[in-house]
């Protein structure tokens, strides 16, 4: 790639030289500077369409030159950190699996709001689970700070059942509830873009449905009930609740500086440009990783486990069995081991580094 690039540099300095020096008696002349400008926009269209066709006649070779360097890198990285990812896989597996038996439809002996805690908890459990997939994915492929971006995600579903299995029913169903108004606001703000971005308009009984709807939660739950994780407001007996609110309510406000840095993967923040959690000792800030590495896995691996782990036997605590004790203490155990193998397999390559 970088060849052709080279190629087509010369290929355009030359051509802009030979330009010029057939014009050359017209240099000092008011009509050359929009002749350049023509020859210019002319000559680059037509390197452009010369660089797409060569891609597209050289794309088999170059993708299987790259599949093969990936193909080398995952299987290096696996050999690296495999007795880490089995036992997130592990505790991902036995987490799915315990959630599969919580049918909060089925469940005798519960009462209406514990329903409510049991399906709010199941929906969190679900998403969450898929969650923590994704992350295994973004592991195995050498993605750190995208494996730590979903985490956040996996963190804010944690604090989400803790939160509604302490405060209990009514709150579970108030959560639920809240789509509606998430909806609400997405629909507000797709008519304000839809024919820019050339969709349809949305029909006005569907509107009217929708405002009808919010209003009626309103009059539930109190104004407050539309602002911002509004189905948290009374709870926590304040008119603006942040996910920060939450965390400390549930006292996993110590998660806050993971949290904060995670965030930094989501959004456009300059401190993301100058550093990665996949380049070890980068204390000068001039090493730039644009792919994937076999370093930083340790943070967003153990996190992840945590986070599940919260998930997960939260739910299980909301109709205690003899089997779902067992489990909770399974799943609890397969954490400890996720997070203490993420972290010694990162400390013993920081020691092969520091070792040279």
């Amino acid at each position: 790639m970088n060849n052709w690039l080279n190629d087509i540099n010369d290929s355009f300095y030359e051509s802009l030289k030979e330009f010029i020096e057939e014009n050359k008696e017209k240099i000092d002349s008011e009509d050359i500077s929009s002749e350049i400008e023509e020859f210019v926009e002319k000559s680059t269209s037509a390197a452009s369409e010369v660089l797409q066709k060569e891609l597209n006649k050289n794309a088999h070779n170059m993708l299987r030159e790259h599949r093969y360097e990936e193909e080398g890198f995952k299987s290096r990285l696996h050999m690296r950190w495999y007795p880490a990812f089995d036992l997130l896989r592990s505790l991902i597996v036995l987490s799915e699996e315990a959630g599969r038996d919580f049918n909060p439809r089925e469940s005798e002996g519960l009462s209406d709001d514990e329903k409510n805690i049991a399906e709010a908890l199941t929906r969190i459990h679900i998403r969450a689970v898929r969650c923590a997939r994704e992350i295994f994915c973004l592991l195995r492929g050498g993605f750190s700070d995208g494996a730590f971006a979903r985490w956040r995600t996996l963190h804010e579903l944690a604090i989400s059942a803790l939160f509604i299995k302490k405060h209990g029913g009514e709150l579970a169903q108030k959560y639920m509830d809240y789509s509606t108004i998430e909806t609400y606001y997405e629909i507000k703000k797709y008519r304000e873009h839809n024919e820019k971005l050339g969709y349809e308009e949305i029909e006005d009984n569907t509107i009217a449905e929708i405002e009808q709807k919010k209003q009626d939660l309103e009059e539930k739950y109190g104004q407050n009930f539309s602002r911002i994780n509004g189905w948290a407001a009374e709870t926590l007996n304040q008119d603006s609740v942040k996910i920060v609110d939450l965390e400390k309510d549930v006292e996993l406000d110590h998660l806050r500086p993971f949290y904060n840095l995670a965030c930094q993967n989501v959004h456009a923040s300059p401190k993301r440009l100058f550093f990665n959690i996949g380049i070890y000792g980068n204390k000068n800030q001039q090493m730039l990783l644009s792919g994937p590495s076999n370093y930083g896995l340790a943070l967003p691996g153990q996190n992840t486990g945590i986070s599940l782990a919260q998930v997960s036997t939260t739910l299980m605590a909301v109709h205690p069995t003899p089997a779902r004790i067992i489990i909770t203490g399974a799943i609890n155990q397969f954490m400890q081991e996720v997070s203490e193998k993420f972290v010694q397999i990162q400390q013993q390559i920081e020691e092969e580094e520091q070792r040279g």
